[in-house]
């Protein structure tokens, strides 16, 4: 098992150089860019999360528990920057808020899957393929344990099959003789 300190300085390493996603849209009639990145600090996402309850009648809402629409908005000035050719520009929420309201639907959309997936599909997908590697890695590790034998489980004493084949001799039938 990996030491707490091990794990924590991982985790700022990969922080420090956290997922990207790059988003043309038009505004202003022009084929702009927007980056946004994982927001590094889980419990901002989560704060952002539990002040947008989901819309009932959206059904990725309801899986989620959130309104996905309104947390993009909320998550965009947090998460996202301008790019003015290799410049990121930081927007201001008011800025954010004019630009995302003025988007066509695909863009928005394509936003707000972004977002989405920086910050939550992609760390549930991590989740559930580390729990299925690490299933996986316990199933092998216990098919090795059950396929080596010591000496003292090479015995018969457990197994009874085994143990009638070896240890039981087969009277002899007085016919027999």
């Amino acid at each position: 098992m990996t030491s707490f300190d091990d794990l924590n300085a991982k985790q700022q390493e990969q922080k420090a150089e956290p997922d990207r996603i790059d988003v043309p849209v038009v505004f202003g009639g022009e084929l702009v860019t927007l980056r946004f990145s994982e927001i590094p600090d889980g419990t901002v996402w989560a704060g952002i999360t539990s002040r947008n309850p989901a819309d009932p009648e959206a059904p990725t809402d309801r899986y989620v528990g959130y309104d996905v629409h309104d947390v993009c908005q909320e998550a965009a000035p947090i998460s996202g920057v301008y790019l003015d050719g290799d410049t990121e520009t930081v927007l201001t929420p008011e800025q954010w808020q004019k630009m995302l309201t003025s988007l066509s639907g695909p863009d928005f959309v394509a936003v707000c899957d972004a977002i989405f997936g920086l910050n939550e599909w992609n760390p549930r997908q991590l989740t559930e393929r580390l729990k299925k590697a690490s299933i996986a890695a316990s199933t092998v590790k216990l098919a090795s344990l059950e396929n080596s034998v010591s000496a003292s489980e090479g015995s018969t004493g457990g197994n009874r099959a085994a143990r009638r084949r070896t240890s039981t001799t087969k009277k002899a039938d007085s016919s027999d003789q």
